[in-house]
């Protein structure tokens, strides 16, 4: 009895550490991951299974923890490429990935690209530090953009 509730344990332990950890948003067969840290999300392109083989190239969004936010737009160009349009939140491209993007833009840009879109969002996805948010208004703006959450 004492060595199926070890091997159960460890079982348990096993599963648990191998749980995904990632994000995965793909869109015509291109995905980006995110990965979740405390206060920063990395953006990865291409689908990332390991954590301890991670890209040298990468977006970081930081946020403060109490009362900061990330929040923007993930767009899935024709071209394989990503455009990162930031909302809210420090955003900073580390390494030389050339197919993702931040694009920082000012507010009369956005209202004039957002009312452009009429949430049809197709190859966008609206990207919050929140997932329960994250997942209700991607349903509104009826992004075709398939999201793979983590397993809980």
């Amino acid at each position: 009895m004492k060595k199926i509730l070890i091997l159960a344990v460890g079982l348990f332990f096993v599963s648990c550490s191998t749980k995904q950890k990632f994000i995965y948003y793909t869109y015509n067969n291109i995905t980006v991951s995110r990965l979740d840290k405390e206060n920063h999300i990395f953006f990865y392109y291409g689908k990332i299974k390991n954590l301890n083989n991670l890209p040298k190239s990468y977006i970081e969004a930081t946020y403060s923890g109490f009362d900061g936010l990330v929040w923007g737009y993930l767009i899935f160009k024709e071209n394989k490429n990503i455009e990162i349009k930031v909302l809210e939140g420090d955003f900073y491209k580390i390494g030389e990935n050339s197919n993702i993007e931040i694009i920082n833009e000012d507010n009369p840009d956005y209202i004039n690209w957002h009312n452009k879109e009429k949430r049809n969002y197709d190859n966008v996805l609206e990207f919050r530090d929140v997932i329960k948010s994250e997942t209700k208004v991607n349903k509104i703006n009826n992004s075709q953009v398939k999201v793979i959450y983590p397993i809980e």
